[in-house]
């Protein structure tokens, strides 16, 4: 069995030339290729390969980027132990090929037995506008983006077929997470609680004993989701203009329901007065789009309904992924921001009273 690349060092010309080879064939050899480190991404370490050819290369990828298991042991247990590793290579492996959304293509996808040594390696949509978690979108980019989550949610829209063994991990973890997760949220306040105020305090301290009922309740319509639907992410006007909007990122996809990647997008990207003021228009569009894939058994009152029930993705993520991401300054600004605002849309949906009817009635 070939040694799984898992690392830069394990990279070679030649490695990449049969890499390349099998997606566009032809008489040609990598003779070389530079490596730089991009994005911010926290668990795992990607980098951008920019490729020397043995010819003329105008119809050959002029770079790719790969993406590895971290370097840090803690960080990459942790991801190993979350599944996350095995959940992008399973995407990329399995499902990719069908859904509509705009994506890297994967050159090469593998992962040991363990889950923790992995190698991607996947098409670079650049020159591209890189979306900022810290600095927020516009309605426009913000439509682009549902647009998108439309092209992923529908293709498998209530098709259970499309769930793996591997999202399993993710579940099970998050699961006994939230059985402590007020120990979580106290550690959460003990670290970070200097960028919140008092009222955000009481805000996120007030949905912690409802965590766990938020993430078990199923809603009745489920499909293939991102789960880590943020700018980060995300790349606009990527290949130079030619691709309005693609989706990066794919470690945490999951089965669920389609408004938990909707409601952290909106609530993580759009300024508190922005978002309260257009995402129902916003989800109305996504609606729409999601009937172009051939979704025409769901209404807007469902979707609406399902966006309170699923509201606590981002409060939930920044709790959760705070204390198994890589910790850096930018880190700490993005889960405090994430924090405030997933607090922000729980109040704004009375997603507690929803969830409670929704138990009742269930």
């Amino acid at each position: 069995m070939n040694q799984i690349i898992s690392a830069l060092g394990l990279l070679s010309p030649a490695r990449l030339t049969k890499m390349v080879r099998a997606h566009v064939p032809g008489d040609y050899e990598i003779i070389h290729f530079d490596a730089e480190g991009v994005g911010n991404g926290l668990l795992g370490d990607s980098i951008r390969l920019s490729l020397s050819y043995n010819r003329d290369c105008s119809d050959l990828p002029k770079s790719l980027i790969a993406k590895f298991s971290p370097t840090d042991a803690v960080v990459r247990e942790a991801g190993a132990r979350l599944g996350v590793y095995r959940t992008e290579i399973g995407f990329y492996s399995e499902l990719a090929s069908s859904v509509a959304v705009s994506r890297p293509e994967a050159f090469y996808a593998e992962i040991d037995e363990a889950g923790e040594m992995f190698g991607l390696i996947m098409e670079d949509l650049g020159p591209a506008r890189g979306g900022d978690q810290l600095s927020g979108c516009s309605v426009e980019d913000a439509r682009l983006v549902m647009k998108q989550a439309a092209a992923l949610h529908g293709p498998l829209w209530n098709n259970p077929s499309s769930e793996r063994p591997w999202m399993q991990m993710q579940r099970v973890a998050s699961q006994q997470l939230l059985v402590n997760f007020g120990v979580f949220v106290d550690a959460f306040i003990n670290r970070l609680g200097s960028g919140l105020n008092d009222d955000q305090i009481k805000m996120i301290y007030k949905y912690q004993n409802s965590a766990l009922d938020f993430y078990n309740y199923q809603t009745r319509h489920r499909t293939l989701i991102h789960m880590d639907l943020r700018l980060d992410n995300i790349l606009f006007d990527a290949r130079d203009g030619a691709i309005p909007c693609a989706i990066l990122d794919w470690q945490t996809a999951s089965f669920g329901s389609a408004a938990r990647d909707l409601g952290f997008f909106l609530c993580t990207s759009l300024p508190l007065h922005i978002r309260r003021a257009c995402e129902r228009d916003i989800l109305a569009e996504y609606l729409e789009h999601l009937r172009a894939h051939g979704v025409n058994d769901y209404t807007f009152e469902q979707l609406w309904s399902d966006y309170q029930l699923s509201s606590y993705q981002a409060l939930f993520t920044a709790i959760a992924a705070s204390y198994s991401a890589k910790r850096t300054e930018r880190a700490d600004l993005m889960f405090t921001k994430m924090a405030k605002e997933g607090a922000a849309l729980l109040d704004d949906l009375d997603a507690t009273s929803a969830l409670a009817a929704a138990l009742d009635g269930r």
